[in-house]
This record gives structure tokens, C-alpha cells and sequence, in this order.
């Protein structure tokens, strides 16, 4: 998965279950800090933990599941103007 733009402390969980189920495979990306279109991050599986200075995949792994998401939902962080 590919992610081209988002503001730190984003939070974007991927689902085996298209319901969002979390009886099932599913994942948790933390944005640490933004991305910009000029330094996309690449999170390449969802079948182990991952991190660098820009997301940090937190992996609730049962099966499988890579290749196999079938929802996503991402959770903007709160803002005060």
C-alpha cells in the first residue's frame, strides 16, 4: 500500500473483514510525521510489524493478510483552529 499524502498522527486500519471486524486479520498504521506526493511511503506487507520515521504498522495477524484487505477506514486527527 502506497501512501502519497497524510498528516502526522493519521490513523489508517486495514481488514480482512469487509465489516471491519476485528475477530479477523487486521492492521493499524500510525502516521508519524506528514507525507508528501515528493516522499511517498511504501508499506509492502501487512504480515509483520514495520516502522521508519514516518509510519509505524501495527499488525493483528491471525492467517493472512496480504492481498486480501477488503476494507479500509482512516481516521483524521482532531483539529482546533
Amino acid at each position: 500500500m502506497w501512501i502519497t499524502s497524510a498528516t502526522a498522527h493519521t490513523k489508517i486500519r486495514v481488514f480482512d473483514n469487509s465489516w471491519g471486524c476485528k475477530d479477523d486479520d487486521w492492521a493499524e498504521v500510525f502516521i508519524l510525521q506528514d507525507i508528501d506526493p515528493a516522499n511517498p511511503q511504501l508499506i509492502s506487507s501487512f504480515e509483520g510489524p514495520f516502522s521508519n520515521d514516518y509510519v509505524e504498522v501495527v499488525v493483528h495477524y491471525m492467517t493472512n493478510l496480504d492481498g486480501k484487505v477488503s476494507r479500509v477506514e482512516a481516521e483524521a486527527p482532531f483539529c482546533r483552529a
